[in-house]
């Protein structure tokens, strides 16, 4: 490991010990973000003034900087370079995909004011097959924003400063843009889980990537604008050659754009491939240990958190708690599909809204 390799390995591993970010670590340096980043992937040499200002910020002994542990196991494996542990990774994932407090209160809400859609001879399928489905598709989703946003963080720490995201209106932006600067060089980055959009969605994709190109190229006309598109999951690439062949036109316009799937994005535009392993190793083993997971569904006729749904519901709209005890037969229904022995709704009956707070 040559002095650059070493000292970016140890200023990394310190930073991390003192659970400082990058800004953090820049800010009390005074030194740039990017400079921070760069010293830690080994693209800059230093100064030995900065040496010791990260030292003194780091509050380690500067010599510590270049020396190699035999028990450094903390960011380097054989010279690789480690942006996050699978701890943090995990901890980021299971926050991002817990279910909101509000869940299962929203959703009996709107299963009340749609009970016509939910009920009904010509459904074939229960309320809590609906209810099972409607879990999966917020896990999914939230699924989904984790990866985009974790993505975003790796970029990141790899040096690339993210412009403010209100550079267009929200009428411009249907699909997930981020901007990013590096080395005087502007990055539209339009990140997708996966390539399977159909004809007419794939032709808004690029239309929308041309038309944030432009404003961009306004905003900033005298600095580089590059293009991106990253389809992160490489197995779907349905649209490949459509894109590619959008690139090539528009390339010939002056207009620059990547197309990218999978890793290649790390190689080809970053160098860092370790960098993509250490990513995907984590998504790999998060999948192995979820494996045997399934969806919970709490017992509305006996759970105490659907109790205590139902108690808010009483005391926040009313005018539902009593349409849910109605005689309608869309409601009668509902009831027998999820309190089937009535054990919640009998309790929350006896339960004066006025002696307890929402919360209760």
């Amino acid at each position: 490991m040559n002095i650059l390799d070493l000292f970016g390995s140890n200023v990394n591993k310190y930073r991390k010990m003192k659970g400082y970010s990058q800004e953090k670590l820049a800010e009390l340096t005074g030194l740039h973000r990017t400079y921070i980043g760069d010293i830690e992937l080994r693209k800059r040499n230093i100064s030995l003034n900065n040496i010791q200002k990260i030292a003194d910020a780091l509050d380690v002994p500067y010599h510590l900087l270049f020396l190699k542990s035999d028990m450094d196991t903390t960011t380097q494996k054989d010279n690789r370079i480690t942006i996050m542990s699978y701890e943090q990774f995990k901890e980021e994932l299971n926050n991002s995909i817990k279910l909101e407090d509000n869940f299962y209160y929203d959703w009996l809400v709107d299963i009340i004011k749609k009970s016509g859609v939910y009920t009904g001879i010509f459904k074939i399928t229960n309320l809590k097959t609906k209810l099972i489905l409607n879990l999966m598709q917020n896990q999914e989703a939230k699924f989904d924003a984790f990866v985009k946003e974790i993505m975003v963080k790796y970029i990141e720490e790899m040096g690339y400063i993210i412009i403010e995201k209100n550079l267009f209106n929200k009428e411009d932006i249907p699909f997930t843009t981020n901007v990013f600067r590096k080395d005087n060089i502007i990055y539209l980055f339009q990140q997708y889980i996966r390539d399977d959009y159909s004809s007419i969605k794939k032709k808004k994709i690029f239309e929308n990537l041309k038309t944030k190109y432009s404003i961009l190229k306004q905003k900033f006309p005298n600095q580089e604008v590059n293009a991106i598109m990253w389809f992160v999951d490489d197995r779907f690439k349905k649209n490949k050659k459509y894109y590619l062949e959008k690139a090539a036109i528009e390339q010939k316009n002056d207009i620059k754009v990547n197309v990218f799937y999978g890793g290649t994005l790390f190689l080809e535009l970053f160098h860092y491939a370790d960098i993509w392993e250490e990513v995907s190793s984590y998504f790999l083993k998060s999948k192995q240990e979820r494996e045997n997971d399934t969806l919970f569904l709490p017992d509305f006729d006996t759970s105490n958190d659907i109790l205590k749904v139902l108690k808010k519901l009483k005391v926040q709209k009313p005018r539902l708690y009593k349409k849910l005890l109605s005689d309608d037969i869309r409601y009668t229904q509902l009831r027998n599909e999820l309190f089937p022995t009535g054990e919640n709704l009998k309790k929350v009956s006896l339960f004066n809204s006025s002696e307890f707070g929402v919360s209760q």
